[in-house]
């Protein structure tokens, strides 16, 4: 049995509802590290899925920590606020809790190879490098699970979730070298 073309379709409007939240998210997120160090007096390459003082070397351990830091706050504080609207009755506040939640995995898992913001803070403040991510990652999977909670949002949903996250996360990562570079 096929399905009709409008079931079909809810899964195109929730993928590039997805792929947007996850560009935008990322974008401020990076964009949360940039401010943090023009703050303290940096100047800031931020590309869209990395942020580094323009010299490479910071005056001081706790500056690092703090422009490590400024990203996956606004992350947290983005998911807190979204999950305010979603606990509301919002999808699109959910996804955005969800997306916030997946983008902080990722970085997880890419911390196997390269840490990312929670494990260099995490190893620097002598708290082993998976703490702060478990920390992050059960805040923002308890959000997601609040956020989501009777919603009913269905499997169609949750595929164009999966599908525009994807797609959204592939042109963040890949597409770094295509997009200029942002001094702040």
């Amino acid at each position: 049995m096929a399905s009709s073309p409008a079931r079909r379709a809810a899964i195109v409007p929730t993928a590039l509802a997805a792929f947007a939240v996850v560009v935008v998210m990322n974008l401020v997120h990076e964009a949360g590290h940039g401010l943090a160090g023009k703050a303290m007096g940096y100047d800031v390459i931020v590309r869209t899925n990395h942020a580094a003082v323009a010299t490479g070397e910071f005056r001081s351990a706790t500056d690092a920590l703090i422009m490590s830091a400024a990203g996956p706050l606004v992350t947290v504080a983005i998911a807190l606020i979204a999950a305010l609207y979603a606990r509301r009755g919002s999808v699109l506040a959910a996804g955005v809790v969800l997306a916030a939640l997946v983008s902080r995995l990722i970085a997880a898992v890419v911390s196997l190879n390269y840490p990312n913001d929670e494990a260099r803070i995490s190893t620097a403040l002598g708290l082993g490098q998976w703490t702060l991510f478990g920390i992050v990652i059960l805040l923002l999977s308890l959000l997601a699970a609040l956020s989501l909670r009777g919603k009913r949002l269905g499997w169609r949903w949750f595929l164009g979730a999966y599908i525009g996250t994807s797609l959204g996360t592939a042109l963040v990562v890949l597409g770094e070298s295509w997009f200029p570079a942002l001094r702040f």
